[in-house]
């Protein structure tokens, strides 16, 4: 579960960090009233900033490789209703 509120009320250095880079290289969407809100980035890049991501909650993960020489992408994802919302109406979703 994502602390909605270090993003929307309480921002600290972790959330305002983790704003940034979701508007960078975040993406937001929707399938099946599910609600969200996703990074993407080189597994060893993510290595870096997965303690800043868990310390504002629980991220689910997807690792893959896109083509066999390249190198593999994590995913970072969590389903936040509100969150997604509030994103959305600050523009995530359209950038």
């Amino acid at each position: 579960m994502i602390k909605t509120e270090l993003f929307t009320k309480n921002l600290c250095r972790e959330s305002s960090y983790l704003l940034g880079f979701i508007w960078a290289d975040g993406y937001l969407s929707t399938l099946k009233n599910k609600y969200t809100i996703s990074i993407e980035i080189k597994t060893e890049d993510m290595k870096i900033i997965e303690p800043i991501m868990n310390f504002v909650g629980n991220w689910s993960n997807y690792t893959r490789k896109r083509k066999h020489n390249w190198s593999s992408v994590t995913r970072k994802y969590t389903y936040n209703k509100e969150l997604w919302t509030y994103l959305s109406l600050k523009g995530y979703q359209d950038k």
